[in-house]
């Protein structure tokens, strides 16, 4: 759980049993703390690793992907769009 940095938003993490393989499904939301609204910016599974806060609107989330291997995607988390996908070695 995290704020940004001017405390208008919020990030978590969540988790969700998925109905149809019964593996948990990692959910990053984030909740607007002036309206009180949530978007959910990504849902994963057990790779799943980190987030954090980038510039202004966007996150980066990590996965992984094998040995020594994370791949990351930054997302505008306002508008859901993905604007960098990279991996980190």
């Amino acid at each position: 759980m995290s704020f940004y940095p001017d405390r208008s938003e919020l990030g978590f993490y969540y988790t969700t049993v998925s109905s149809t393989q019964g593996m948990q499904d990692f959910r990053l939301v984030i909740l607007n703390t002036q309206t009180g609204m949530f978007t959910e910016v990504y849902k994963g599974d057990f790779h799943t690793s980190s987030w954090n806060w980038n510039e202004i609107d966007t996150v980066t989330v990590r996965r992984g992907c094998g040995t020594q291997c994370i791949r990351a995607k930054m997302f505008n988390f306002k508008t859901g769009k993905v604007l960098a996908e990279y991996f980190e070695f």
